[in-house]
């Protein structure tokens, strides 16, 4: 059947498993084996395209981008519906009484609530920079790329420190179910969904880092311990076409960009105060979003220092300023017809 094929036909494929285990995508009576590491799972679609060989043998090869796309929309599946902020698990998590949680449990808990960032220890751009690459969006890529450093990341990373706190929950879940313990079971259940829920945020932060346009987008969520209280970080940086170039929103080679920074600062008892920066060739400018007065006068006094500290620092400053209007949706953030990946509903 293959040889009456054209070659360049595009041919549309399901992922099966063979008799001996070996995934292949299957179209019809053709079989392709798939190599290791497609990501692909059984029931995928797929894309193959029949190809000319050497002595005008055909073939098959699976397109390029084709081996991933649904391995991608897989996980968004599962995680959408599981996701909850970070800070907000943590409170969650903060709040387990830890005699009502199994021992194990309670021991992995304990220093993940003490290795949560201070404003003291993000106020420094050293301290700021190692929160964020400790977040969790960045964990499995920095395994990827040091293995040999696996020790110290897995030691220091949010989601490894969860990780470790789920897999102790369903230990002591299964150990309360044979105990017949059921106020310890109770506590372990709502800690383990808690904990999949901050999870799950994790994964679709790091599936909204996979732009198809090669531009970087990544995004972070810190909970802040802050004398008691488990305070909210949220800060996405993106690489942005200016709009200048040919390519209108599309990014092309030659067009002028610009990065974009949005934080968000979530006090208890004060609102959320929002910050968002542009910096192109023109320079930075600044504005900041504040639901409080008090936050609001507080930004307007120390403006003239803030300006003087960039100045000093060679920035060319396109404008600074402090507005009333409340904080616009973040970017990604779920809309109300629900599109986008992040549910702060969830």
């Amino acid at each position: 059947m293959l040889q009456v094929l054209p070659t360049g036909r595009v041919l549309h494929a399901t992922v099966r498993r063979g008799d001996e285990g070996q995934m292949m995508a299957v179209a019809g009576r053709l079989r392709l084996p798939l190599p290791a590491g497609t990501g692909l799972a059984t029931g995928d679609s797929v894309a193959l395209r029949v190809t000319a060989g050497e002595g005008g043998q055909a073939g098959l090869e699976l397109l390029a981008g084709h081996s991933g796309g649904d391995a991608l929309t897989r996980l968004q599946r599962i995680n959408l519906p599981r996701q909850q902020p970070v800070s907000q698990g943590i409170r969650l998590l903060a709040a387990v009484p830890a005699g009502e949680i199994p021992e194990p449990a309670a021991r992995a808990l304990q220093p993940l609530l003490a290795s949560l960032p201070t404003p003291g220890q993000l106020s420094s751009a050293e301290g700021l920079h190692t929160a964020l690459r400790n977040s969790g969006t960045l964990f499995e890529s920095r395994l990827a790329a040091q293995p040999e450093q696996a020790d110290i990341i897995t030691r220091g990373d949010l989601r490894a420190r969860l990780l470790r706190l789920a897999a102790a929950l369903r230990g002591s879940d299964r150990a309360a179910g044979e105990r017949d313990d059921a106020t310890a079971s109770r506590a372990a259940r709502d800690a383990e969904q808690a904990v999949s829920g901050v999870l799950a945020r994790q994964m679709i932060h790091q599936l909204a880092a996979h732009r198809p346009n090669g531009q970087v987008a990544l995004s972070f969520e810190l909970p802040v311990a802050n004398g008691g209280e488990i305070d909210d970080l949220r800060l996405s940086i993106r690489e942005e076409s200016t709009g200048r170039g040919e390519g209108g929103d599309t990014a092309t080679e030659g067009e002028p960009k610009r990065w974009r920074v949005d934080v968000r600062l979530g006090f208890t008892g004060l609102g959320e105060l929002e910050a968002r920066l542009f910096y192109d060739a023109d320079g930075l400018s600044i504005t900041w979003r504040a639901e409080d007065a008090v936050l609001r006068e507080a930004l307007a006094t120390e403006m003239p220092h803030l300006e003087k500290a960039l100045d000093d620092a060679g920035l060319a400053i396109q404008g600074l300023r402090v507005s009333e209007r409340p904080p616009e949706p973040e970017a990604g953030a779920i809309s109300e017809d629900g599109e986008g990946l992040i549910n702060d509903r969830a």
